[in-house]
């Protein structure tokens, strides 16, 4: 399945890059200091950027993050 990304409108696969890959989404981890390593699998990233994140609120973050990218997204 093709997904439009809405910050670079560019068609992309599968739709974990737009919460991963897209310079938007990369924008909002970065601002909250969740780096992502784009050589895994989408829940291997989760796992190694929680280990790295290293605090117990990273579930937290991580959903709103989510929430926040798929709200603007689909604005």
């Amino acid at each position: 399945m093709a997904v439009k990304c809405f910050a670079t409108m560019a068609v992309k696969k599968p739709s974990s890059i737009c919460f991963f890959s897209c310079p938007f989404s990369q924008d909002c981890g970065n601002s909250l200091h969740i780096y992502w390593n784009d050589n895994l699998d989408p829940l291997d990233m989760i796992i190694e950027a929680r280990i790295v994140f290293g605090h117990t609120i990273f579930r937290e973050l991580m959903i709103t993050a989510c929430w926040i990218i798929w709200k603007t997204r689909n604005c």
